[in-house]
């Protein structure tokens, strides 16, 4: 299903309802629990998507950033916050390593970033400023985590 939590959710909800039994595949755009909520728990099995983050990780930094998140905001973070959390803190190394604010030398600190350590992993920028780093592939059982495979590029 190439859909965001929200149309997804119901249309895993009507699949199961209708007797499909088949895993159902889909991106990061499943990372959400309002999927969940949506679909219902007990049609959330054999459910696998390609995500950026899982909560379940046991690095003490992505632990840190859940704990500080839900502190500051009353609600768990999902992969897009954990997304946007290591995206503006690429800005700001990136703002450290130019020594300035101007938007060309920052460009050019980003591109040249390597090994930039955030919540969702490890990345560099390639020569077409994309990042190159692992993704997971997250499984959902009885509608909750049950395991994630980490793909990392060649």
């Amino acid at each position: 299903i190439p859909g965001y939590y929200e149309e997804a959710g119901l249309l895993i909800k009507q699949a199961r309802e209708m007797g499909i039994t088949q895993p159902i595949l889909g991106p990061d755009g499943f990372a959400n629990s309002t999927l969940v909520e949506l679909a219902g728990a007990d049609n959330v099995d054999d459910i696998y998507y390609a995500g950026h983050f899982t909560p379940n990780s046991e690095d003490p930094k992505v632990q840190d950033f859940l704990k500080a998140y839900e502190e500051k905001f009353g609600v768990e973070a999902d992969s897009f916050a954990a997304l946007a959390y290591d995206a503006a803190n690429l800005v700001l190394a990136a703002v450290e390593t130019a020594g300035t604010t101007d938007s060309k030398a920052v460009t050019e600190a980003i591109a040249k970033t390597t090994d930039f350590e955030g919540v969702t992993g490890t990345f560099s920028l390639d020569e077409n400023h994309n990042p190159v780093k692992s993704t997971f592939v997250i499984e959902l059982q009885d509608g909750e985590e049950a395991g994630n495979t980490v793909v990392s590029p060649k």
